[in-house]
């Protein structure tokens, strides 16, 4: 475990570096418009006008390999850039990858979450050859008037959660955001010669969190080359700690009979673990196989629905 530790720490040091690099984009963002001495002569104005064109993103299956890349709503921070760490893709034919092919500077927008994630969104770079998933639209702006970089960082700032948490329609623990809604919503226009000097700011910093999310994809393919490694009949492994990011890539036949990583899976539906719509859905139909299959039963307690491990 000594090695997976070492990577595991290495990983956590990348991800600290990107916390950083994400707090000082915050910063310059308060610094540039929030503080600023002529902010109170700045109007709010609906989004919509300066909305050229959304798009809603492609509804088709997704598998782990083959087919276009394609960005999903967890490939998308919370704190609003690009993490392409975890690729699904679509066999996508040639209309669809014109139709649904991410063009630099589009704002990619979260519209269908939990509470507290709906709205995440981010400006695609120059990367060529991905399409978008459903949950997400995107937004192409006029940007004579208004810079994506600026809107971005203004949705993903405190006050721009606080309107898309306050203004989301929600169905039970969910979220969802249309374009129709976000289109009303009003957001502070500076002029776009103090947008544009954010942008090249902000853009020196993406392009360290770029090293850095590199960086954290090596180890991260490291650390699972290790991981596999010490999957032998006498290695002894406390896969709990990671047991979250390993049943991404568990299939059922990894958890049958596995009496240990089954109570795992209950527990982090127990305790409400998951991060990420997609990360959840996936772990509950693996949950259901493993119910049919009779890995977990279900009993009532005190009126209450238990899972328990057979």
């Amino acid at each position: 475990m000594s090695q997976l530790d070492t990577i595991q720490k290495l990983i956590g040091k990348r991800s600290e570096s990107i916390s950083i690099c994400e707090e000082l984009k915050k910063s310059i963002f308060l610094k540039m418009f929030v503080d600023h001495v002529d902010r109170n002569n700045w109007e709010f104005e609906e989004l919509k006008t300066y909305i050229i064109k959304t798009r809603y993103g492609i509804a088709e299956a997704l598998n782990s390999e083959g087919g276009v890349p394609t960005v999903r709503m967890n490939n998308i921070t919370y704190l609003g850039s690009t993490d392409l760490s975890d690729l699904k893709y679509i066999n996508a034919n040639d209309e669809n990858f014109e139709k649904y092919e991410l063009k630099e500077r589009d704002i990619l927008f979260n519209r269908t979450n939990s509470v507290e994630l709906v709205g995440k969104c981010t400006v695609w770079g120059d990367l060529k050859g991905y399409i978008y998933a459903g949950y997400i639209f995107t937004i192409k702006l006029n940007e004579k008037k208004l810079n994506p970089y600026y809107l971005v960082a203004y949705l993903n700032s405190d006050l721009g959660k606080k309107i898309l948490k306050s203004k989301a329609k929600q169905s039970g623990n969910m979220a969802n955001f249309s374009a129709s809604l976000l289109g009303k919503q009003k957001v502070l226009i500076p002029p776009i010669s103090i947008q544009k000097d954010f942008e090249k700011e902000i853009n020196v910093i993406n392009r360290h969190i770029e090293y850095l999310s590199q960086s954290k994809k090596i180890l991260q393919q490291l650390f699972n080359s290790a991981l596999q490694n010490t999957f032998k009949e006498d290695a002894v492994i406390d896969e709990e700690p990671i047991f979250k990011e390993l049943i991404k890539k568990f299939d059922i036949e990894d958890l049958k009979g596995n009496k240990k990583r089954l109570q795992f899976l209950i527990d982090l539906f127990d305790s409400k673990g998951f991060d990420d719509l997609d990360d959840y859905s996936d772990a509950k139909e693996k949950l259901f196989q493993l119910i049919e299959k009779d890995q977990i039963i279900q009993e009532l307690t005190n009126n209450n629905l238990k899972l328990k491990v057979k």
